[in-house]
């Protein structure tokens, strides 16, 4: 026979069960229709449009695999941010879009595993990155492309300004999953540096982040060579030490006009004999029509020089004035013996030119170049820095002369449709080698500059959301006559008015029994 007490505890267990089921369906449900509000200033975990219309059209799995790890110098909600945000990513397309976030130093087993399929070493490769892949194609995005930085002043401290995260994720999105990798052409026959090996003087490692930003890079014997390669996205000229020959020179020109791009890399070759004059690159006429006009100098730099080294090794500028540059920040960037570029003023009709990296303000640029083997003084007709050092350039259609950098929508990478070329010239090639590349800002540096000749920086119309800090400011009045008395006085009398009614209904109903 049932007593009123097994009635009450097979009713409290069939609640309980209620409740955990319920609780499952609701998981469920959440899980299939994931749902998120975003009541940030700045939107910071709504995707755009155009997001959305990407990761709908997807027709193969895309993959997100981060090992990022808060840091308290880089202000660890930031990264915090970006997996809330990449956990949007797969709630717009579950059936297509995964997410694995992992913590190198909770999981260092499934960590290793990771970094042995991506080819990651994580001695020589930086792994503050969100890898992004489909099947076998894969891009790194870095930290420092989904962050723009703030350098802060007036006494505050510097830190993260704004997330460019959607546009740098969306962007490694339409890369792992277009047609064809970018190709990269990497011209040889001059007495250009070494594209591979990991001897300080070669850019293998440079040449090798690259490959692993899903890009195809082979030679080119440009030697007597009449055309570019049909189907190549980007030229790279690393340091000649012999000149180019016309045919040569106007084929890379050509090549340029019909809305290629190019990495022109001068390094300053010193002839054997007859004076300090530099050997000729032979690119002069070609950098002319874009109102570039490299100097017979080297930079000298006495008030950013590295310390027991002389003023010809330098810290640069970089400046976050250029889509290429923007999320640097600011930072700094390791140069030596490199050459200054001038910039024409106006440039050529439909050309935009402007100075990535610069030398400060008390450089100089030393034209008697048999001085440097002694003590090396400005002379009164020798230009005066910033110099720029890194400067890039761009043709457009319609653009008038001294324009700044368009923004917008663009194509896909690899089409060179609807754009007149684009070309970045430093006066140094000891930036980009396997014993400078790790220096300072240098490997983040060189990567965007190919990025953007790659067109690498379409983000698709995404601007960078800002990481708005909301401060609540009050007069003297508002604190001592208005918060003071409530903090004090009403919520105290308030929670002991609901103690004392909680009291008295408990009495009521005891004293009715």
């Amino acid at each position: 026979m049932w007593t009123q007490q097994r009635v009450k505890k097979l009713s409290s267990a069939t609640s309980l069960i209620s409740v955990a089921v319920l609780v499952v369906i609701a998981n469920y449900l959440g899980a299939k229709h994931y749902v998120q509000w975003d009541w940030t200033a700045g939107g910071l975990y709504t995707l755009s449009q155009r997001t959305e219309l990407v990761l709908e059209q997807l027709d193969r799995p895309v993959r997100f695999v981060s090992f990022l790890v808060p840091e308290e110098e880089l202000n660890p909600d930031a990264v915090e941010q970006i997996h809330v945000l990449l956990e949007a990513y797969r709630a717009a397309n579950p059936g297509m879009v995964s997410v694995e976030i992992i913590d190198p130093r909770r999981d260092p087993a499934r960590t290793r595993a990771l970094l042995n399929e991506f080819d990651l070493d994580p001695l020589t490769d930086a792994t503050d990155i969100v890898m992004v892949a489909s099947g076998d194609r894969r891009k790194q995005v870095r930290l420092d492309e989904m962050l723009e930085y703030d350098e802060g002043g007036f006494g505050l401290p510097g830190g993260v300004k704004s997330l460019t995260a959607e546009a740098a994720l969306t962007g490694a999105v339409v890369a792992v999953t277009r047609s064809r990798r970018p190709l990269v052409q990497y011209a040889v026959g001059h007495g250009e540096r070494p594209m591979r090996g990991g001897e300080e003087g070669a850019l293998g490692h440079f040449i090798e982040a690259l490959e692993r930003e899903d890009t195809e890079i082979v030679e080119w014997d440009a030697l007597g060579a009449e055309a570019v390669p049909e189907g190549t996205d980007l030229v790279i000229v690393a340091g000649p030490s012999q000149p180019w020959l016309a045919p040569e020179r106007d084929a890379l020109g050509r090549y340029l006009e019909s809305g290629g791009a190019a990495l022109i890399l001068l390094e300053p070759t010193f002839r054997r004999a007859g004076g300090g004059n530099l050997v000729p690159s032979g690119l002069e006429p070609v950098l002319k029509r874009w109102g570039l006009t490299p100097r017979e100098d080297i930079v000298i730099d006495p008030a950013a020089t590295v310390p027991l080294v002389g003023a010809e090794t330098f810290f640069a500028d970089i400046s976050p004035d250029h889509p290429s540059t923007r999320n640097l920040g600011s930072r700094r960037a390791l140069f030596t013996l490199a050459r200054s570029i001038a910039m024409d003023d106006p440039p050529p009709e439909g050309v935009v030119l402007t100075a990535l990296v610069s030398s400060t303000g008390e450089a100089w640029s030393e034209q008697d170049l048999d001085a440097l083997s002694r003590r090396v003084e400005r002379d009164d007709d020798e230009p005066r820095g910033p110099l720029p050092v890194v400067v890039a350039a761009e043709r457009r259609e319609g653009e008038e002369a001294g324009g700044t950098e368009p923004q917008g929508d663009e194509e896909e990478a690899g089409s060179r449709s609807g754009r007149g070329g684009r070309m970045i010239v430093a006066g140094d090639v000891d930036f980009l080698l396997n014993g400078s590349l790790d220096q300072l800002s240098n490997r983040a540096l060189a990567l965007n500059l190919a990025e953007w000749l790659l067109e690498g920086d379409r983000r698709l119309g995404i601007p960078p959301k800002e990481r708005t800090l909301t401060r609540l400011f009050l007069t003297a009045d508002q604190l001592y006559l208005e918060l003071l008395p409530l903090l004090v006085l009403v919520i105290p009398l308030a929670a002991v008015a609901a103690g004392l009614g909680v009291w008295w209904r408990r009495r009521e109903t005891g004293g009715s029994r």
